[in-house]
């Protein structure tokens, strides 16, 4: 089970990172609503993908560490 969790985290990370680098270097993008072709623009994009994968990928790896830990003790 822990070693599924952090599987998945890591592919969330992995997935994130790749999509957040497409979207950040893509201007017709989905997530380009204004479809603006400025820098600043297609960072907050790719931050729109990144910072919630981030927070996903760390949630599976803090469940996977606890569910390690109540293992261990029994």
């Amino acid at each position: 089970m822990v070693g599924f969790l952090n599987g998945v985290a890591f592919f969330v990370f992995l997935g994130t990172a790749m999509w957040g680098y497409k979207v950040g270097n893509d201007i017709n993008t989905t997530l380009s609503v204004f479809n603006q072709p400025s820098q600043q623009f297609q960072y907050q994009a790719a931050m729109f993908v990144w910072v919630p994968g981030f927070l996903i990928g760390s949630f599976f790896l803090a469940l996977a560490r606890i569910i390690e830990l109540l293992e261990k003790k029994k």
